[in-house]
């Protein structure tokens, strides 16, 4: 199943658990006033079978203030979503 399929899929799914789809294979959730939950569905179609699909996904935490510090000091223009603050691929945790 190619990536765009497995996103559309999921969507729905992460939507009705409060996640907002974002660009690419990027999901975000409010966890609190200035912090969103991160998730981006990394996958992989090269090396497998025919509609084969390997999965790595990554969780983690944006913190919004510090992002706008990070963005401020760097003289880049602050990302609403990108990157997470930290995050760890999930077969890590």
């Amino acid at each position: 199943m190619p990536t765009d399929d497995v996103l559309r899929e999921v969507a729905p799914l992460l939507a009705e658990i409060g996640f907002r789809k974002r660009a690419g294979p990027v999901f975000t959730a409010d966890v609190c006033p200035g912090v969103l939950g991160w998730l981006g569905l990394n996958a992989a179609v090269e090396g497998g079978a025919a509609g084969e699909v390997a999965g790595s996904p990554a969780v983690g935490v944006r913190h919004q203030d510090l992002a706008r510090l990070v963005a401020e000091f760097r003289g880049e223009r602050l990302h609403p979503h990108r990157p997470p603050t930290v995050s760890v691929q999930i077969g890590y945790l």
